[in-house]
């Protein structure tokens, strides 16, 4: 793209993708591909489609195909401020083994040795509008509260233009959409990236032990991009699951699911939601017998009508899984008992008897830092443990 051979609504043929190059063929994991978008066969994953527009434009001048991945910076350490960075190989066509399928080859990652990392800071700069930023942990040394020396984001390079950047994203966020990672889409935020296979032969493994890397490396929210994550996947000899989309994808998209439950993104998120109607502060209202009804009918149980829809209640299982509703009383004046509770009912029920709630922790009540059934004091702080 940044030599303008090709964009990526271009059309090429995937020759049902396996395509011959010299004695050797290249295929895709699924067969059957014929005309496609050049996008399209970036989302499906086509090696055949890649190896074939590498072939076509830099077969008479494999330097320059070459030339493209060290101005990525993929020939030398990031120079990220940690010990022990491995040594990358780019193999040049002045190598000795170097041959006549190593062009169409290294257009699907192999003869391409290269780090997470390395992979990790191009997704940065494809979210980051085509800005290679060199990576690093430390922000400032400091001694005595004094900063002895500050480190600063630093450019080292460029994608490409903003045309062709803003290709690149384009492909990314359809893999996430109708690729080979369709299956981690999520409702709450978008997801850019690409899936990655490749069969590993080194510390005595051969190709024919089978043993592959599945990765998947990509940034979210696809729009707003705030973090980026690359997972690799090495897995057992002759293992059946071991494409990126498989076994890879989905730890992204764990990952991703905590870190945007947690709110670390620092984003407001697509859904009403305490923090978003409240400013931060955590609003009180019982659930009632009429919300657990609801809850009941939503999976398929009886609901319980034997108690008014608009008393606060707890739902309770016993040993064998039998659920019942139980009232929720509280003696005026006394702090009541919440263990075992709820967040929601724990802190209504606190807050309706004058207290302030503070809360560590996730999950029910494991513990009430006021005893039960002491007085209460209006205005005072209680503390939960959730667990």
């Amino acid at each position: 793209m940044n030599d303008k051979y090709i964009n990526i609504h271009d059309k090429v043929d995937a020759e049902g993708g396996a395509i011959r190059f010299g004695k050797h063929v290249m295929k895709d994991s699924h067969l059957g591909l014929g005309m496609i978008s050049i996008k399209d066969a970036f989302a499906q994953s086509s090696n055949a489609v890649m190896a074939k527009l590498a072939y076509q434009h830099y077969f008479k001048n494999p330097e320059k195909y070459v030339a493209h991945l060290k101005k990525l910076g993929l020939d030398k350490p990031t120079g990220i401020d940690l010990s022990g960075e491995r040594r990358t190989r780019i193999i040049s066509p002045k190598d000795k083994d170097w041959s006549a399928t190593t062009l169409p080859w290294m257009a699907t990652g192999y003869s391409v040795l290269v780090s997470p990392l390395h992979i990790c800071m191009l997704y940065n700069a494809v979210a980051n509008d085509g800005r290679i930023m060199k990576p690093y942990l430390t922000e400032a040394i400091r001694e005595y509260g004094r900063d002895i020396k500050v480190f600063e984001p630093q450019e080292t390079g460029r994608l490409g233009d903003s045309s062709v950047v803003a290709q690149i994203q384009e492909c990314v966020k359809e893999v996430g959409i109708s690729g080979t990672a369709k299956h981690i889409k999520s409702p709450f935020y978008s997801i850019a990236g690409k899936t990655g296979t490749a069969q590993v032969a080194d510390k005595g493994i051969s190709y024919k032990d089978r043993v592959y890397q599945g990765s998947f490396v990509g940034y979210f929210p696809a729009d707003n991009p705030r973090y980026t994550i690359a997972v690799v996947i090495r897995t057992k000899p002759h293992s059946r699951a071991y494409y990126g989309g498989t076994v890879a994808a989905p730890v992204f998209r764990m990952i991703a699911d905590k870190i945007f439950a947690t709110g670390l993104g620092s984003w407001e998120g697509p859904l009403d939601s305490f923090a978003r109607v409240s400013n931060g502060a955590l609003p009180a209202s019982p659930a009632t017998v009429g919300n657990y009804n609801r809850l009941l009918l939503a999976i398929n149980k009886q609901p319980y009508n034997q108690l008014p829809e608009t008393i606060p209640a707890q739902l309770k299982a016993d040993s064998n899984g039998h659920l019942s509703l139980d009232k929720i009383t509280a003696i005026q004046g006394l702090v009541p008992a919440v263990t075992g509770m709820g967040l929601k009912d724990a802190v209504y029920l606190l807050e309706q008897a004058g207290m302030h709630v503070q809360i560590q922790g996730t999950g029910v009540v494991k513990a009430q830092s006021i005893t039960p059934g002491a007085p209460v004091v209006k205005g005072q702080t209680i503390i939960l443990e959730l667990s």
